[in-house]
């Protein structure tokens, strides 16, 4: 009885890794990927040059990923 159990459990475990492997793969491989657009900036940033600046490398650091 006892080897039965570890059977079954080994057979859920395999299975589950197969799934989450197919969901991961669908989510992955998705032909539409995320894009952005376009950026807007604050108006105060337009104004000052060092906020713009900022503002422009964090965004630029962000879309890195």
């Amino acid at each position: 009885m006892k080897t039965l159990f570890r059977i079954l459990g080994t057979a859920a475990a395999v299975a589950v890794t197969g799934a989450a492997i197919v969901a991961l793969d669908k989510i992955l491989n998705q032909k539409d990927p995320l894009h952005v657009e376009e950026v807007e900036f604050p108006e105060e940033a337009e104004q000052d040059a060092a906020e713009a600046e900022r503002r422009r490398f964090f965004i630029q650091t962000c879309l890195k990923i």
